[in-house]
């Protein structure tokens, strides 16, 4: 990618991702003509090297996204990232560097709606504080050993992904009491329950829920009315399958396979022809004729 292009003065949007680009990237001295860029998406190529220290340059950034950027575990300075306060989305996925991520750098992004740092090392302090226009929320993959309390605060987070980490114990009240939180992913940890009483997560208005491939038992959650998508599967659930799912007028994706139900399906599952699209119950201990 040459380097004359960040320096076209009318050029607000660029956008190179998923392609096949390799190499260092070179943005140039921009320092004597301001950039008007606003968008650079970059994610998905084959870029190699250090991420370059003039990114901090390109202040005019609302959206920047250098996912899957090939640092070959190398060191990646993030406090470039800290002049560019005009940034709402940043994707930071996967960067391939030996470098820790300290997310207290990104307090003072103010305007920022969406982060995704996923696939890096992270260091969350207990007194953590991200700005509270964060909407979305990507943390898979960050060898998260407990629930970061700084969630909490969260008062505007829409979605959260904290999958594919080594998250223990029971998951936090609080996390069903965010105001705006409507999809959570929280598959792929080493969670055993749910703390507080068995309506907790029916009280709130989740639409996605995944809380596959962990270590739940019984007793199954209550589902918010408003649930579309819910994944349970690969945990130790057993008994027979709720018949309260059946109250989920909206649902459109089941998953409960692989777990120990048994019995047999409800009969109430026929009142979801009109919403309910896909259904996984391979590997239970199901039985009966079906439906039935």
């Amino acid at each position: 990618v040459p380097s004359s292009l960040f320096m076209i003065p009318s050029l607000m949007i660029l956008s190179m991702g998923k392609n096949d680009f390799n190499g260092p990237l070179e943005i140039g001295n921009i320092s004597s003509s301001p950039s008007t860029l606003g968008s650079l998406s970059l994610e998905e190529n084959s870029f190699n090297g250090p991420i370059s220290g003039s990114i901090s340059k390109l202040v005019g950034l609302t959206f920047l996204d250098l996912s899957f950027w090939n640092t070959e575990r190398g060191m990646v300075d993030f406090s470039s990232f800290l002049h560019l306060k005009s940034l709402q989305t940043l994707h930071l996925s996967y960067l391939n560097t030996s470098s820790m991520v300290d997310l207290s750098l990104f307090s003072d992004l103010m305007s920022l709606g969406e982060l995704n740092l996923s696939g890096n090392n992270l260091k969350i302090s207990e007194t953590l504080s991200l700005p509270s226009s964060i909407e979305d929320l990507a943390l898979s993959s960050c060898n998260i050993a407990v629930f970061p309390k700084f969630i909490q605060n969260q008062t505007s987070l829409y979605s959260l992904d904290i999958s594919v980490n080594q998250i223990e114990g029971q998951v936090p009240e609080w996390l069903w009491s965010l105001p705006a939180l409507r999809h959570v992913n929280i598959s792929q940890n080493l969670f055993n329950g749910f703390e507080g009483s068995a309506d907790v997560i029916q009280r709130s208005e989740k639409v996605m829920i995944d809380i596959s491939s962990n270590a739940f038992q019984d007793p199954f959650p209550l589902l918010p009315n408003s649930t579309i998508y819910f994944s349970g599967s690969n945990n130790r659930f057993s008994g027979e399958i709720p018949r309260a799912i059946c109250e989920l007028v909206n649902l459109d994706t089941l998953v409960l396979s692989n777990n120990n139900f048994s019995g047999s399906i409800p009969r109430c599952f026929q009142n979801f022809n009109a919403s309910l699209s896909i259904l996984h119950l391979q590997n239970n201990s199901l039985s009966g004729v079906f439906p039935e």
